[in-house]
């Protein structure tokens, strides 16, 4: 029986980003529907432990200063990794099952040094990378293949199926679980007649600023520069994030004296519900933050991702619009994404057919990320999910290299303080 599991949801992260988000909250979820036994792993100061409820859920401190033992009768939850890269200051023994969400397309892949994840951009070069490190592109293999016999992995959209085919080979026995949404508002469609201000469009970005949001960023700031020269109405844009490149886009937002931009580091999820609703007409945004603003009934462009700077045809979709559960595609050297619409023609739809697109909006949050739909699938999931950690250890794969030591502990794979 799942309910008499400890089950953990493990993200050390002290940052806000969509991940602690989307498991704290499918935890606090979990335990308001009576199981009893959920566990948050996180640094002391990490999102996850800042913001859970003590009375619902338990918390366990993951620490670079002693190992974190998870035993007996358990099931451990990770966003998908490489397996070398598992946290290694946890211990856990053979029994524990364990299942992965993939969230991100580049999940599975070995990051290089000094480029990091740049090094996919160009599918050529990327797959050339990973040919040089045959050892370990046979490794991935091995741990994907064990986890989809085992049905110890999901994926979030078919982006992170594609991408994943695309450079480590194809595969089938496909779990798809997209994330959900939830929030205290939004329970049903809320009228938006007359809502749309007369004299200003108020634009909302919500996300991380840094790494692959920044060049999506980038453009869509100068689309609404552009639009805003046939446009009547003033443009606010909100921009509600931070991140390592923060400085970067306020310093690049300067350019544009037709766009009227307000910073916001950070809004607890109550805020920003408050803030989508009551401070937002138009909303542009990748993951969790555009489930959010549709959730909340609010016109939500579906913004991609990518590691340089988007090309002058890239164009956008609206959040309905998407296939696969997709909430952001990759954008690379040569495919512009699916869009159809310019920053001009969404402001003209929005003059036109705000209270239908705020409708729409809604609707494909309610179909395809109620929280109430994915979590009786995640229960599923978990009760299927049949790999144990003793599987994966006998296999051999968990072992972090040498190199992959040295350029962790230099800080050359990733940012320092990142996992």
């Amino acid at each position: 029986m799942l309910k008499n599991k400890n089950i953990y949801f493990i993200f050390p992260y002290k940052g806000t980003g969509g991940v602690s988000i989307l498991f704290l909250r499918m935890a606090t979820y979990l335990a308001n529907i009576g199981y009893k036994n959920i566990y948050l792993v996180d640094y002391i100061d990490g999102y996850m432990a800042k913001n859970y409820d003590k009375t619902l859920l338990k918390f366990q401190e993951y620490s670079q200063e002693k190992e974190l033992e998870i035993t007996g009768n358990s099931i451990v939850i990770f966003q998908t990794m490489t397996p070398w890269s598992i946290y290694p200051f946890l211990k856990i023994t053979k029994e524990v099952k364990v299942l992965f969400w993939n969230c991100h397309p580049m999940n599975l892949l070995p990051r290089a040094p000094f480029f990091g994840l740049n090094i996919y951009h160009n599918e050529f070069l990327g797959k050339v990378y990973l040919s040089l490190l045959f050892t370990h592109k046979k490794t991935l293999r091995v741990f994907l293949e064990t986890l989809l016999k085992k049905k110890s992995i999901l994926f979030m959209d078919y982006i992170n199926v594609d991408i994943t085919k695309r450079f480590l080979g194809d595969f089938n026995d496909v779990q798809y679980l997209p994330i959900p949404s939830v929030g205290l508002k939004g329970k049903k469609y809320f009228s938006t007649e007359n809502n749309l201000n007369q004299d200003s469009l108020r634009i909302t970005y919500v996300g991380r600023v840094e790494d692959f949001k920044v060049p999506p960023l980038k453009k869509v700031i100068k689309d609404i520069s552009t639009a805003r020269r046939k446009f009547s109405k003033k443009i606010i844009f909100n921009i509600i994030g931070s991140g390592d490149s923060l400085d970067y886009i306020k310093e690049f937002s300067r350019n544009f004296k037709n766009i009227q931009f307000k910073f916001i580091d950070y809004l607890t999820p109550e805020e920003l519900e408050n803030f989508y609703i009551n401070n937002t007409d138009l909303t542009i945004a990748m993951g969790t933050a555009a489930l959010d603003s549709a959730r909340c009934s609010k016109p939500t462009i579906l913004l991609d991702f990518s590691f340089s700077d988007l090309d002058d045809k890239y164009k956008y979709k609206w959040i309905y619009e998407t296939k696969g559960f997709s909430l952001a595609d990759y954008i690379s050297k040569g495919y512009i994404g699916e869009g159809t619409n310019t920053i001009s023609s969404i402001f003209n739809q929005l003059e036109s057919n705000y209270e239908q697109i705020c409708k729409h909006s809604f609707e494909y949050f309610d179909k395809n990320h109620n929280i109430k739909k994915i979590i009786n699938d995640f229960i599923i999931y978990l009760d299927d999910a049949s790999c144990s950690w003793g599987d994966l250890d006998d296999l051999g794969i968990l072992y972090k290299g040498i190199i992959y030591k040295i350029y962790r502990n230099k800080g050359i794979f990733r940012k320092k303080g990142k996992q």
